[in-house]
Formats: structure tokens, C-alpha cells, sequence
């Protein structure tokens, strides 16, 4: 015990023993952090003598837990690390058994055992993991101006299809990330294509937008772009949920994170040095409702030059949106000529690869004239300039609307705004309903749903 106070002493932690009698934990280890308690605890089992080291061939040894000691480690809710001492060299050798504990309850024959290095003694290495445990490993202002600058290099460059070449960095995507007054960092893809937009609007010029979407640029970048917040301890970000987003189900990773107590080190360095330090706030307002964002309706005919152009409705595709988790909504209804509406041939929650084969597949062979697309949110999104290409649609967007804000984000900013007023005020709201196909009518000027007949007196 005195070995281990000692060993935390000279690395600038805080050791407390129990002093009643061993329960299967016997001290804690405080981390500290420039100077000041963290209140993040590592419990400590110690272990001492010569009759714990086991099978040593020189670079490890077993050590051999009893099974009530794995079954009280197991319950424990703060991490755990086991220390043996070996009084004929004074050595201290430790293992994390919060790691290890799970793997030595499986009924397996034989009895359980640790495997412990002789390498791993109570050092800088030992301080360092422990402070990796809570992202507490804090970064110097060399470190964090590497990181800026390292984010900064890191880009896409995406093309519209009149030939402007718009770049997005990872330094202005972590930017534009920050949330909950910079506490966290969140990512979805809207985040990536508003920024795309806004730029595309910089100039004043209408443009023709096709977002190039392609996963092979595409998926570097990402992949890159969170390996650096984790490596630079910025979030502590789940890599196994963002592979499987990205290359089990091949779509956008979705997240939100709080930043480390270095990650908000770092938004506080990012503001010292940028040139416009007013820009690293909050921008992202998280909304969890669908908004309507498209609708795609299908007719059976079309002629040029008519006051009524469009015949009869056959087919109606209604699609909701959430910005800020990127799944979309897909109501497709279908329609005969005499009774109206038939049928309700799909409604499910689909990501955007998925929705775009959807669509492909019902609109492939259909004559671009007789389908409508009416943009129910912002009309430079991913799926909108996706349908102009597919149904073979070029057309100059104005840049007053290309830097408009779309109307979903201002949801999102109203239902933050009343979460965080209402926890210690009363807000009444009166909401008005939002339509779950928006309009009402089709653009032949008919109802699409069937109206019901008037009522008739004798």
C-alpha cells in the first residue's frame, strides 16, 4: 500500500486507502487535473506477494482470481484496476480488470486467470492510461495549432454542374458542429451540404447544383475527419457504430457527442486565434420531428400548351425529412382514374441511397413531363437536385435562394429554444399541425384525398 501512495504521489495523483477490512477493492485513485481534484475515481485491488506470480517466463505472469472476486468486480460501477506486488523486487505490475473481467465468466474449463506484464509498472504510462480512461489527457497550444492545422489540410471539393468548385475542410465541418453552447460536437450529412449550399451562394451568381455524392470521396473524408477528433482527444467518438454506418449500411454516420475537457480546450483556443473568433459558437439545433421536405407527384398524361395541362393523378410519393438524423419518411400512394385514391403501396423510414434506388426504380421509363416535384423545404437539398438530374431538369438557381435558411432549421431553433426556456418557466404553445402530405391538392387542381359528400336536409 505504501508502494502504491508513493507511485501516486510522484505522478501527481490522489491516493486514498480503505481502511476497513478488504471488500474486493482496497483504494481509489483520484486523477488531477492542472493542479485541481477531477472527482474521476479508479478503484484499486491490491495483491501482494510472491505467491501471485505465477508461470512467469520472464516477460508475463497468471495471476489466478478467486470466483467471487470476478463476480464482485463484475457489479462495480467505476473502472477497475488490479495491482500485484512483488516484495522481492518491490516491483508493481497492474492490469485493467474492468477490461479483462467480462472474458473470465464464460464457464470456460480450467481455472480463470490475468495475464500481467512485467513491463507494465506504475509509471507515466500508467498515469497516461489512466487519464485516457476519461479523456482528461490534456494538449498544449503546440498540440492544438498542430490539430487546426492538420483539420484545416483535410478537405472535399465538390462540383456543381455548371464547373464551380466549392471545398469544404475539416476545420469549418468541426466548426459548424458545435452544440449545446459548445459543449458537444454532433455531425450529420445536412451539416456537410449546408455548407456546400452557403458557399455556392457566395458569389451572387445563379448556379445549376448537382451535389456530387459519391461514397469513394466521400468516405475518406469522414473517415479521416473522425480519426482526428479522436486522436486528438477532441470527443470521444464510437468508431464501431460509425464503420457499420458507413460501410455496413453504406450511409451517413449520425452522432452527437459531448466534447472532452480537452475538446473544449481546444474551441477555446480556436477562438483565440481565428480571425473571426465570433464564428466558433453554436450552430446546429436539434430537432427530432420529420418535416415535410418533398413530394413527387405522377400523372397520366401531359399536354403542352393546355390551361389544365396535367390528366389524371396515378401516383403520389410524399417525403418527410429529420435534418438532423438524415433518415427520411416515404409515404407512396397510388390512384385510379375513377375512384381516386387505391392504395397505399409503401410507408417507411428509408436513408438516402436507399430512397434515390427507390425512386429510381418507380420513375425509370416514366416521361419527365408528366411527374411534378414540389420542394416543401429547402429546394437545394441532396434529394431535390438528385430528382432535376434524373428527370433531366437543368435550371439556374437564384443565389437569394440558394442562401435561404430552409424552413426545417427554423423548427429546429424555435424547439430548442422552448426546451431550454420551459425548465424553469411555462410555455404554452399553440403549434399549427403541419399536414402529413403538405398540400392538400394535387397540381391538376384536384384533392387527393377523396371528399367526402355534402350533407343533405329533407
Amino acid at each position: 500500500m505504501n508502494a502504491i501512495e508513493n507511485a501516486c504521489l510522484r505522478l501527481g495523483m490522489i491516493w486514498r486507502d480503505l481502511l476497513q477490512e478488504d471488500v474486493g477493492v482496497d483504494g481509489s485513485i483520484e486523477l488531477v487535473l492542472d493542479g485541481a481534484p477531477t472527482g474521476k475515481l479508479v478503484g484499486v485491488q491490491v495483491k501482494s506477494g510472491s505467491s501471485y506470480i505465477r508461470a512467469s517466463n520472464g516477460e508475463t505472469f497468471r495471476f489466478y482470481p478467486t470466483l467471487d472476486d470476478l463476480e464482485y468486480w463484475r457489479k462495480l460501477v467505476i473502472p477497475l484496476v488490479l495491482v500485484v506486488f512483488d516484495p522481492s523486487s518491490s516491483s508493481l505490475y497492474w492490469i485493467d480488470i474492468t477490461r479483462e473481467v467480462e472474458d473470465r465468466l464464460g464457464g470456460a474449463s480450467g481455472s480463470p486467470f490475468f495475464t500481467l506484464s512485467h513491463s507494465r509498472a506504475l509509471d507515466e504510462e500508467f498515469h497516461a492510461y489512466l487519464m485516457g480512461l476519461f479523456d482528461l489527457n490534456m494538449s498544449g497550444e503546440d498540440e492544438f495549432e498542430t490539430l487546426r492545422t492538420e483539420l484545416a489540410q483535410l478537405s472535399f471539393t465538390d462540383v456543381s454542374a455548371d464547373g464551380m468548385a466549392v471545398t469544404i475542410t475539416g476545420l469549418e465541418l468541426f466548426v459548424e458542429s458545435l452544440w449545446g453552447l459548445c459543449t458537444k460536437t454532433c455531425f450529420h450529412f445536412s451539416m456537410m451540404t449546408d455548407l456546400l449550399r452557403e458557399k455556392l451562394s457566395g458569389d451572387g451568381v445563379p448556379r445549376t447544383i448537382n451535389f456530387n455524392l459519391s461514397r469513394e470521396g466521400l468516405f475518406p473524408f469522414f473517415s479521416e475527419y473522425f480519426k482526428l477528433l479522436g486522436s486528438g482527444h477532441i470527443a470521444r467518438l464510437d468508431y464501431g457504430d460509425i464503420s457499420v454506418s458507413m460501410y455496413s449500411r453504406l450511409e451517413w454516420p449520425t452522432y452527437v457527442v459531448p466534447l472532452t475537457t480537452n475538446g473544449r480546450a481546444f474551441v477555446r483556443y480556436l477562438r483565440k486565434v481565428s480571425e473571426q473568433p465570433d464564428n466558433v459558437r453554436d450552430h446546429q439545433f436539434f430537432n427530432l420531428r420529420v418535416h415535410p421536405h418533398l413530394r413527387i407527384e405522377v400523372f397520366d398524361s401531359y399536354t403542352l400548351g393546355e390551361q389544365e395541362p396535367f390528366g389524371e393523378l396515378v401516383e403520389l410519393i410524399s417525403i418527410h425529412m429529420n435534418r438532423s438524423l438524415d433518415y427520411y419518411h416515404v409515404v407512396h400512394l397510388s390512384y385510379g382514374a375513377q375512384e381516386g385514391l387505391r392504395a397505399t403501396i409503401l410507408s417507411q423510414t428509408m436513408f438516402f441511397f436507399e430512397l434515390r434506388d427507390y425512386l429510381a426504380r418507380i420513375l425509370g421509363g416514366v416521361d419527365p413531363n408528366r411527374v411534378v416535384g414540389r420542394y416543401q423545404d429547402s429546394g437545394v437539398s441532396p434529394l431535390s437536385c438528385w430528382l432535376e438530374s434524373f428527370l433531366q431538369i437543368t435550371q439556374p438557381v437564384p443565389p437569394e435562394f440558394l442562401a435561404q435558411t430552409p424552413p426545417s432549421k427554423h423548427y429546429g431553433v424555435l424547439e430548442e429554444w422552448l426546451n431550454v426556456i420551459s425548465g424553469w418557466s411555462v410555455v404554452s404553445v399553440m403549434e399549427t399541425p403541419i399536414p402529413d402530405l403538405g398540400a392538400l391538392y394535387a397540381s391538376n387542381g384536384k384533392p387527393i384525398f377523396p371528399v367526402p359528400p355534402e350533407p343533405t336536409s329533407e
